[in-house]
């Protein structure tokens, strides 16, 4: 959306969004403790300010699964089976229930940071960014170019699932012909759903591995070539120093 344009995170050179992004990494993956996760978790959270709705909608509908799966993970994680005169018993232990909670909490940070990443980067933008960073690595020979190209896919494939989910619900939804709210799917539905979805990812990860053999990878392509057009502003110095700031906090609060 047009609004969308005025946001700070979508007008920052993708460059920012890449080291703002692997800070907010960096800095989840540090912490050991329920405190230091809490402040990892305030400026992974900040970020979404100003989003567009479609990015905060997506978000939603990525984060609702991962809560079950950490609920359910937690959960299991805690039961224990003790035999008492000769009977199994189960109990539940809080201390391994927290530790599993501290790294699915974790896992989730990071995907949450990576969703931010995917919805404020154009593809394009991306790529270069990246291939500007590795451009220094580049002189040594080493194939910069396909990894640039082979991460930033992996980043496009985030909101490429959302984007099929989304289709192939409402193809269900109205076969179906079911009273349900857009976006989701009942439970007996869920085999006309997944196995379709399947088919649909695999074929697109076909389609971009063509892609990547027809652009002869491992000569500089024009896209990567692009990196000229990139120019940073005093935002980007203020977030770049900010999320700077922000990793020494938490490598601190680690220690």
């Amino acid at each position: 959306p047009p609004a969308a344009a005025k946001s700070l995170w979508y007008r920052l050179d993708p460059r920012t969004n890449w080291l703002l992004y692997l800070f907010m990494v960096l800095g989840a993956m540090l912490q050991s403790s329920w405190l230091g996760l809490v402040c990892a978790a305030l400026p992974v959270a900040a970020v979404y300010i100003g989003l567009s709705r479609s990015a905060l909608v997506g978000a939603v509908k990525i984060l609702k699964p991962l809560a079950w799966f950490m609920a359910i993970s937690v959960g299991l994680a805690g039961l224990e089976w003790t035999a008492s005169s000769g009977f199994p018993f189960v109990g539940f232990s809080l201390e391994n229930s927290l530790a599993t909670g501290l790294n699915v909490f974790r896992l989730f940070l990071i995907t949450i940071a990576s969703y931010w990443f995917a919805a404020t980067t154009p593809y394009g933008r991306m790529v270069q960014g990246l291939a500007w960073g590795l451009g220094y690595a580049k002189r040594l020979k080493l194939p910069t170019d396909s990894f640039a190209l082979a991460v930033s896919l992996m980043f496009k494939f985030i909101p490429m699932i959302v984007r099929e989910w989304q289709r192939f619900s409402d193809i269900v939804r109205a076969r179906g012909k079911a009273a349900i709210r857009p976006g989701t799917v009942r439970g007996r539905d869920m085999p006309a759903l997944v196995v379709p979805l399947l088919l649909a990812l695999f074929h697109r990860a076909e389609e971009m591995t063509s892609a990547l053999e027809m652009k002869k990878i491992g000569s500089r392509t024009a896209l990567l070539g692009h990196t000229g057009s990139l120019r940073l502003t005093r935002a980007d110095g203020l977030a770049i120093v900010s999320g700077i700031l922000l990793l020494s906090g938490l490598a601190a609060l680690r220690g």
